[in-house]
């Protein structure tokens, strides 16, 4: 068997917003969105985390917004982490949304994190599940 016979094997060709996105099978969602950026020449995403239930911590849940290639899309979860790889997953599903839908009682999260280079980003003990493949390489 050949090397890059099995480097082929663990490649994934998605469709995005029909654009094409080849990476490695596995990847967490915001690492596949950075990789659909830079293989499309589109800038990344910048996302907009806001909170509701912020004064009751066993209800908050944060919300995450970004717009993409003429896209909007919009993710839920616990924490802003989580938020935004639910907002990156649905847009590698091409799960978009239609209109600006604001609901009541949110606040703004400001952003203090710096920009991670895409070639750190990611955790091996990460294991989202992509559920886009619609063509497989050959």
């Amino acid at each position: 068997e050949l090397p890059d016979q099995e480097e082929e094997d663990s490649m994934v060709t998605l469709i995005v917003n029909d654009r094409l996105v080849t990476v490695k099978k596995g990847l967490p969602a915001k690492t596949i969105l950075s990789i659909f950026c830079q293989q499309n020449k589109l800038q990344y995403p910048v996302y907009k985390v806001t909170v509701a239930n912020e004064s009751e911590p066993e209800l908050k849940l944060f919300r995450a917004k970004f717009h993409l290639d003429g896209k909007n899309v919009v993710g839920s979860g616990q924490d802003v982490k989580k938020a935004e790889m639910a907002a990156a997953r649905k847009f590698i599903n091409n799960n978009f949304i239609s209109g600006e839908n604001s609901p009541q009682a949110e606040v703004q999260v400001p952003n203090s994190k710096k920009t991670i280079p895409p070639k750190q980003v990611g955790k091996k003990g990460e294991q989202e599940v992509n559920r886009a493949v619609l063509v497989q390489s050959a």
